[in-house]
């Protein structure tokens, strides 16, 4: 069996989450012989996890992987 890309993964995950989304209690997804399920406790987890399989299916494509950036707020401190 040939072994899953990154962007297979990432449909996947898209799936579970989308399935979660509209009020599926549990999703279960498999990536080759491994299964995970997912319910709605799980919705930081499974978005850390598109966010990871998003950066490597960047990668496999060839593009640069998304990059997030902090926004400064000034930080000007008033001295009394």
């Amino acid at each position: 069996m040939a072994e899953q890309t990154a962007c297979e993964r990432l449909a996947q995950l898209k799936k579970a989450r989308d399935d979660i989304a509209m009020g599926k209690q549990v999703s279960e997804t498999r990536f080759g012989e491994d299964g995970v399920k997912f319910g709605r406790g799980d919705l930081a987890e499974l978005n850390r996890l598109i966010q990871e399989a998003e950066r490597e299916c960047a990668i496999e494509k060839g593009k640069r992987p998304p990059r997030r950036f902090a926004v400064a707020t000034g930080g000007h401190r008033r001295w009394p």
